[in-house]
């Protein structure tokens, strides 16, 4: 059983240079919780009301008190587990988010032992070690754990069926993670994350849109772009909300008194449901060929141009196979992901910007973007 949280809480966040971990490092800074380690850069109080005037939700995400540790790869290999007991006996946290993953999609069909022992060996060994100190542990999955034939979003209730050696190893990732842990584990599934930070579609796009005047981009693969601040929210969230329950059932209520339960979604006394496995993108879904569209679209507004510099095209998947010596691994050809579930559970209402359409959460990520490089 997870042990009854104490104030303050510690996070302890694998992975720490990577997009997501930067981005709740991010949400926790906006909080003005405590942010350790990992390569991240603090921003200008103007630049960080500007995100709150974008995406409301990040605000009290944490409390001034709690504490955000970046772990890098360098400081913390997942798949060691002396480092895995090092870095617990030096932090005792009471929060894993593992961000820690191979993401080489393509790779991972040559190299398919490196996939496994980063996605399958290093969840279990910190899903055993968190299981030993009582500690609760976030765990990060993919859309690519699916086969991509259902013309729908995909629901936590869906069968996985992986296409990839990527997507097996991710799917592994998460039964290890569950055979440890049961349902004292979170694992969220997401999709086609982006950021301001780190590298990902948005600005491999912004970067070639500058550079090329023609670009071709698959047209047949359709999901669901995530902005990874959005994410960052909704991870807290739910953690927030399992403090709350976690207090009511093992606290007294004046311990549990200065809790910040307006943000948990549910009151302390309301039961939380069982289920600990969700999946979270924006609404609705687009090809690559449509979302690097409206990339385009959005970057002329922003700069105030009528004439698109680059021509893009839509490609076929298999065209584009074809121009490629390296074996690629097979996608899902329609992977987007339902976020009724999470938003459900944790109260998220009509009109957030969690809960919006990709575009919209496109649009404050670059226009997010555009105060960073102003400031």
């Amino acid at each position: 059983m997870i042990a009854p949280r104490k104030v303050p809480i510690k996070i302890l966040v694998t992975g720490g240079n990577g997009q997501l971990a930067q981005s709740l490092a991010l949400i926790a800074h906006l909080s003005d919780a405590k942010v350790k380690g990992g390569s991240f850069t603090r921003m200008t109080a103007q630049t960080m009301q500007a995100l709150v005037n974008i995406l409301p939700e990040a605000t009290n995400c944490l409390r001034e008190q709690d504490e955000l540790h970046l772990f890098s790869h360098r400081e913390l290999d997942i798949c060691n587990s002396v480092a895995i007991d090092a870095s617990f006996k030096q932090l005792k946290p009471d929060v894993v988010i593992n961000c820690a993953a191979y993401n080489a999609v393509d790779n991972a069909e040559t190299d398919p032992e490196s996939a496994v022992k980063v996605n399958v060996e290093g969840p279990k060994l910190l899903a055993e070690r968190c299981k030993r100190d009582g500690v609760m542990l976030v765990h990060i999955s993919s859309d690519f754990v699916f086969s991509g034939e259902k013309h729908s979003p995909y629901n936590e209730q869906d069968t996985p069926s992986p296409l990839s050696v990527y997507g097996n190893s991710k799917l592994a990732g998460e039964l290890a993670v569950r055979q440890v842990l049961g349902e004292q584990a979170y694992i969220i599934r997401t999709s086609w994350l982006y950021s301001c930070q780190g590298d990902n579609f948005v600005h491999t796009m912004q970067k070639l849109f500058a550079a090329k005047e023609q670009l071709s981009v698959i047209a047949d693969q359709y999901g669901t772009p995530s902005w990874a601040e959005a994410l960052a929210v909704i991870i807290f969230k739910l953690i927030k909300q399992k403090e709350a329950v976690n207090c009511a059932a093992n606290l007294s209520a004046s311990l549990c008194a200065g809790l910040d339960t307006h943000f948990t979604g549910r009151t302390v006394s309301d039961s939380v449901a069982s289920n600990r496995l969700f999946h979270y993108a924006a609404a609705s879904s687009c090809s690559w060929f449509e979302f690097a569209q409206e990339i385009q679209r959005l970057r002329l507004v922003s700069n105030k141009s009528k004439k698109a510099h680059c021509n893009i095209k839509p490609i076929s998947t298999l065209s584009w196979q074809a121009g490629h010596e390296q074996v690629l691994a097979r996608r899902p050809k329609q992977s987007a992901l339902n976020n009724e579930s999470v938003c459900q559970q944790l109260d998220v209402r009509q009109g957030s910007v969690l809960k919006a359409k990709w575009q919209q959460q496109l649009k404050g990520m670059l226009d997010f973007q555009q105060i960073i490089i102003a400031n």
